[in-house]
């Protein structure tokens, strides 16, 4: 079943790079081809039971030190 739902992202994905690569607008392919990747990623995890984590955990993960170092100098 997997297998068949990764064929129409395939799919899917291959129609809309045709009408980017005709307008030869390299940046958006770009953009799309990553933006695509993960989110088929994150897709097959899910699928697969693998547990993902949210953004917010990086987010704070590099944003808390940075915020105990501007409480030091400024409090």
């Amino acid at each position: 079943m997997w297998l068949i739902l990764l064929m129409v992202i395939l799919v899917w994905s291959g129609i809309g790079l045709k009408g980017l690569r005709k307008k030869g607008s390299v940046k958006d392919m770009a953009t799309y081809i990553i933006l695509w990747a993960i989110g088929t990623t994150g897709l097959m995890l899910y699928r697969f039971g693998i547990s993902i984590p949210t953004p917010l955990d990086g987010i704070a993960y590099i944003y808390h030190p940075l915020s105990s170092l501007w409480k030091q100098w400024f409090a």
